[in-house]
């Protein structure tokens, strides 16, 4: 059930333990779900108060360090996970961007071997800057419909759709934009398209 035994003889027990090592008293506590941390005397009552207190400290920052451990075993690997999709995306020929729930870009890749957006711009200069600074009203209408459109149906998280972007200069580019929904469990937290 979780908490610690502390026996004071186990000379009644001999059957299980070796028959070599005499056991008098022993000694085992729960480390979370890292197993159990089990001391034995050869005597009986071979443990105080304090030696019990004190095996209790050790075995709670025990457990403490082995979790500290696997945050950052997880950690490390969530990183080269990050790494290796950053790669993917720096290696799709077209721009990736990223926009909060409410239609703000939160990030851009611009296009493989570009440091500037399909519209002109430096990433930067679009980042917390809403849609409709690319978008005419009708085009950022459709985007808002497909997404609402993917919210409300089951399985699918992706849409796309045509629309045109206005670059620096005033240029209309026509596109194919191809989004996917960005969660956080059940909450919409925003896009990514390509």
């Amino acid at each position: 059930d979780g908490s610690p035994i502390f026996a004071d003889d186990v000379t009644e027990r001999p059957e299980t333990y070796n028959a070599q090592t005499p056991i008098g008293s022993e000694m085992l506590i729960p480390a979370d779900d890292h197993g159990v941390f089990v001391a034995s005397s050869t005597d009986t009552e071979g443990f105080s108060a304090t030696d019990e207190e004190l095996a209790g400290v050790l075995v709670a920052n025990l457990s403490r360090a082995i979790d500290s451990l696997r945050r950052e075993a997880n950690l490390r690997e969530r990183e080269r996970e990050l790494e290796q999709y950053e790669t993917i995306v720096r290696a799709i020929p077209d721009e990736v961007y990223t926009l909060d729930s409410e239609g703000y870009f939160t990030s851009i890749v611009p296009p493989t071997g570009s440091t500037l957006t399909t519209t002109g711009y430096e990433p930067t200069e679009l980042v917390g800057e809403h849609v409709s600074a690319v978008m005419d009203e009708a085009d950022v209408e459709a985007g808002v419909t497909a997404i609402r459109e993917v919210l409300a149906a089951e399985g699918d998280d992706r849409a796309s759709f045509e629309m045109e972007v206005e670059t620096r200069s005033g240029e209309r580019i026509p596109n194919e934009n191809h989004v996917a929904l960005l969660t956080d469990g059940e909450e919409f937290r925003g896009t990514v398209g390509v």
